[in-house]
């Protein structure tokens, strides 16, 4: 099997365009929902960062420490004016969740399978609530997603320790995020022995 696979510039026209035709048709599934809490907790770190760290309930419960989500949507939206860095930043959710599951289903089958499981994932509903609200999940998906791409990545290359490097990173990202997914690294070790070339 071929380490580095040619980009095939179709599939990648027809990912980067799902997101945006979904919104077209309905851009609510990128915007908090009026029945969770949890959401506008994280939009208001992510608003103004500095001045909710010392705020109740960020100063004496965890919403504060998720630092991985919350910081890189502030310099999104400290650059962008407010909807236009909405849709940058669950855009950029989905398209690193998207990419990677298609980068390790194109590693691991082929291309047509890749495309065709990105383009599932991308119109599954959960997904798409998931990445287009302001809750920690989509983040998750996407650092955990990187993380099992650059697993499989290491297991194909002869450069193993730079993307188990990136692997690991990842990784810290995705329980910075949610420290529930602690209990997912086992699975990642036990895929990374399974996937990984013989020496």
């Amino acid at each position: 099997m071929r380490v580095a696979r040619s980009l095939n510039l179709t599939h990648i026209a027809l990912i980067l365009s799902l997101p945006i035709i979904l919104a077209l048709i309905s851009p609510s599934w990128m915007f908090n929902n009026a029945i969770q809490s949890d959401d506008y907790f994280y939009l208001g770190h992510i608003l103004d960062i500095h001045g909710y760290s010392d705020w109740y309930p960020a100063a004496t419960t965890y919403f504060g420490e998720r630092i991985s989500w919350t910081i890189p949507s502030a310099i999104i939206h400290h650059l962008l004016p407010a909807v236009i860095a909405n849709f940058t930043t669950h855009l950029l959710v989905y398209w690193v969740a998207i990419f990677a599951i298609y980068g390790i289903i194109q590693r691991l089958i082929n291309d047509r399978v890749a495309l065709f499981i990105a383009l599932l994932l991308g119109n599954y509903p959960p997904f798409m609530r998931a990445v287009g609200w302001d809750y920690v999940d989509g983040a998750t998906i996407a650092y955990l997603s990187l993380c099992l791409f650059f697993v499989v990545q290491s297991g194909l290359s002869t450069r193993k320790n730079r993307y188990l490097m990136l692997a690991g990173m990842c990784a810290m990202l995705t329980v910075t995020a949610q420290l529930f997914t602690i209990t997912l690294m086992p699975a990642i070790l036990i895929f990374y022995f399974i996937n990984r070339k013989p020496a």
